[in-house]
């Protein structure tokens, strides 16, 4: 089985919003990056489908400029077959960095499992992953939770279809699934001597001409919504009075 996992080099989630800087619509290069936290356990399924499947090889992508390599040299780490950088001419966006992996895949064929990030964690949008099978012209499956082969040729996939449902479907293959968080499930700890053997490995950089499916035209931080808070002291009684008082107030000042 030949596996695909795409990998994105993201500003650190937990990074204060007043250390957030950014140089020519882009974070700055002194803004700590990661990789995103749903390529992290996408990465995770498909390790552990190699676990259990001989002759399974897992390969990962990185759509975008030269830090993006970051995230590749990442999965390095864990003995991936192929560690692969997209570059591409243009600024990006979720569908533009479709129309990049399937094009690339047009020419190198298409893997029989590609699992993508439900969310990308800078953006969020989630359409990569839909676009991505689209454009594939493959079944998509949004919110993984586990993938099993079922003996026959295809393979289970348990997904969230909403907050009280949970599915399983059988799929032929290839396919494309989005991988949501899953319970007890987290990115695995690298061995050392294979975190020194993946400083000697190469990562492979591919340029593929795109046509932007948007252009950016500006870029800037979205402003916070304005907290006004008051705290009622006294008892129940008073406190009850103060509330009222203070809804009196922002009622007159409409």
């Amino acid at each position: 089985m030949d596996i695909l996992v795409t990998l994105k080099w993201i500003p650190d989630p937990e990074l204060p919003d007043a250390l957030l800087t950014f140089e020519d619509g882009r974070p700055g290069a002194r803004v700590p990056h990661t990789v995103g936290l749903f390529d992290k356990i996408s990465l995770e399924v498909a390790l552990a489908l190699r676990d259990h499947l001989l002759e399974t090889r897992v390969r990962c992508v990185a759509i975008g400029p030269k830090d993006a390599t970051e995230a590749l040299r990442v999965a390095l780490t864990y003995l991936v077959d192929d560690a692969r950088r997209i570059d591409v001419d243009c600024a990006l966006d979720s569908m533009t960095a479709a129309r990049a992996l399937a094009a690339h895949l047009a020419g190198t064929g298409q893997p029989d499992v590609v699992l993508v990030g439900e969310q990308s964690g800078d953006w969020d949008q989630g359409i990569f992953g839909p676009a991505l099978a689209a454009l594939m012209g493959v079944p998509f499956v949004p919110r993984l939770l586990s993938v099993n082969p079922d003996g026959k040729g295809e393979m289970l996939v348990d997904h969230v279809v909403d907050e009280h449902t949970e599915e399983t479907v059988r799929l032929p293959l290839p396919f494309v699934a989005s991988v949501t968080m899953i319970p007890h499930l987290k990115l695995r700890q690298p061995k050392l001597k294979d975190m020194i053997a993946a400083k000697r490995r190469e990562v492979l950089v591919e340029t593929v001409e795109v046509v932007p499916a948007l252009s950016l035209a500006r870029l800037e931080k979205a402003p916070r919504p304005q907290k006004n808070c008051r705290l009622l002291d006294g008892t129940l009684e008073e406190q009850v009075a103060k509330a009222l008082d203070v809804l009196a107030e922002w009622r007159s000042a409409q």
